[in-house]
């Protein structure tokens, strides 16, 4: 959403560089030059290198489009995806010739606020589904940032990366920037690259050790009075809120 702003603030560097070389320019200490120009040469040369590696991700499949492909060519016709909500569905039908259709796509109430119900709704869906598919961390990186809000969304993303859940990590795509060899990680970007400019996609195959009453067991072990339907904005700003007993804590929020 700031990229707009990135011209003018090209323009801004560029224009207090160039200042203060001439200022170093005028200074009396012979060191006030040299230092100005290598400050100036190593701006530039740094910006044109993230430049380079930054424009190797488009020299790539796109991470969703990979993950269409290999789920094509990899999960028989009628198998059961689960999506979640609030992200793409995968696989995506332009990616090859063929058509999405040819599975079952069952949305995971992801992003509602964390209930005994939710779970019961959660462990239904993990129920009927062959596959799990995360096309992005859109909400297994955020959700998990309020643990008090989402406490049965951390033990489930917990329990279906470690393999707890019964499901195996079948395949991983991603784009990363690359110098050459070297790759320059950009994970912590903000949305617009890390959801939809170059994802990372994880698809989980449901494995033998699935079991819908241990997965309930796992997910439902949460101390619900304790929930708090905050928001990110509200914890940044006053975390110790949340240590406050329940009327005074809904009150103040």
């Amino acid at each position: 959403y700031l990229l707009p702003l990135y011209p003018m603030l090209c323009l801004l560097a560029a224009w207090g560089l160039l200042g203060l070389l001439r200022q170093a320019s005028q200074s009396p200490r012979r060191w006030a030059r040299p230092a100005a120009a290598g400050l100036l040469v190593l701006v530039v040369a740094w910006t044109a290198a993230w430049a380079v590696a930054f424009t190797s991700i488009y020299r790539q499949l796109h991470p969703r489009l990979a993950a269409s492909r290999w789920i094509f060519d990899t999960i028989p016709a009628g198998a059961t995806l689960a999506s979640e909500a609030w992200d793409d569905a995968l696989p995506i039908s332009a990616s090859v010739r063929t058509q999405a259709s040819r599975y079952t796509i069952l949305p995971l109430p992801v992003t509602d606020d964390d209930s005994p119900a939710k779970v019961d709704a959660l462990v239904a869906g993990l129920d009927r589904v062959d596959f799990v598919v995360v096309s992005s961390g859109r909400n297994a990186e955020s959700l998990v940032r309020l643990p008090r809000r989402f406490p049965a969304k951390v033990r489930y993303y917990d329990a279906l990366g470690d393999g707890r859940l019964g499901f195996d990590l079948a395949a991983e795509f991603s784009a990363v920037p690359h110098l050459g060899p070297i790759p320059w990680s950009d994970a912590q970007a903000e949305e617009a690259f890390s959801v939809y400019d170059h994802p990372v996609v994880r698809i989980y195959r449901k494995g033998e050790r699935w079991s819908a009453d241990a997965a309930r067991a796992l997910l439902q072990d949460v101390d619900w009075p304790a929930v708090v339907r905050v928001t990110a904005r509200q914890v940044s700003r006053a975390p110790h809120l949340l240590e406050l007993p329940g009327p005074r804590r809904e009150q103040l929020l």
